[in-house]
């Protein structure tokens, strides 16, 4: 009878751990599958689905896991929908820009260019005028708005007998000096009044005496004239030429009449 009783318990034992491990599986099962599926998502895995046809607290809480991880998912695609609206927007506009930037880059290297070729004509004008200054075979002198000599060609200089570092970036009067009472202003003069007398009341011909660097004089037929760019003054034109040689042949001449003259009066008187 004990027997008996004592096997019908280990039969209960057994059913009642059998029952157990089933039990316990009916819920370990889905919460493993749960956590798995929560891993998966984690991983960035937004479409697996962890939920389950069962009615129970696992199931609801799996279908609203599933329900969040949709949402998620939809967010995440309506995200990516709006960064390539936006990336197709940024390079649209890019692309305009970069057109842009092109087309003014084109307008910026034409125009340089243009002043390029500006440039390089006014170069040849400027080798041009020089080429001609240097040729003239009178003394020729250019002055700045201050009055200094920019530019003198070598006949001037032979002339003057200075050479470009006594002449170039000196104010005229120190280089262009007049003897005596040919002197256009005397140092009591401002230096404007100087140059008024000198380049702009001096429009014709006219015969100055210079002293050349050695002290030497030499008459100079004379032709000056100022540079008016918008009703200023930004410079003044000198040509010059030595005229020793025609003033001593004009003198031998009047000489040379003069002794003529007498020479026959005398004749003539003795005839009478």
């Amino acid at each position: 009878m004990r027997f008996s009783y004592l096997i019908l318990f280990l039969i209960a034992v057994a059913v009642s751990f059998i029952i157990m491990y089933f039990a316990s599986k009916l819920i370990t099962d889905p919460i493993k599958r749960l956590i798995d599926g929560v891993l998966k998502i984690e991983s960035g895995d937004y479409k697996h689905k962890v939920g389950t046809n069962k009615k129970d607290e696992i199931g609801i809480l799996s279908r609203a896991f599933d329900k969040m991880t949709s949402k998620i998912l939809t967010t995440q695609r309506e995200k990516v929908k709006i960064l390539e609206s936006v990336k197709i927007n940024l390079e649209k506009k890019v692309k305009e820009k970069t057109a842009s930037l092109q087309e003014a880059q084109n307008i910026i290297l034409h125009a340089l260019k243009d002043v390029q070729n500006e440039k390089n004509k006014i170069e040849q004008e400027k080798v041009k005028d020089e080429a001609i200054f240097k040729s003239i075979g009178e003394g020729l002198v250019v002055l700045d708005s201050e009055g200094k000599i920019s530019f003198i060609n070598k006949k001037a200089q032979k002339i003057l007998k200075r050479g470009d570092i006594e002449t170039i970036g000196v104010v005229w009067q120190n280089v262009l000096i007049l003897d005596g009472e040919d002197r256009v202003c005397n140092n009591n003069n401002i230096q404007e009044s100087c140059f008024e007398e000198m380049f702009i009341n001096v429009s014709e011909h006219k015969i100055f005496h210079f002293i050349r660097k050695d002290g030497s004089k030499f008459p100079a037929i004379v032709a000056a004239t100022s540079i008016i760019l918008n009703k200023k003054n930004i410079g003044a034109v000198m040509v010059f030429r030595d005229v020793t040689q025609e003033m001593l042949v004009d003198k031998a001449k009047s000489e040379f009449v003069s002794l003529a003259s007498h020479q026959l009066r005398t004749p003539l008187s003795s005839i009478n």
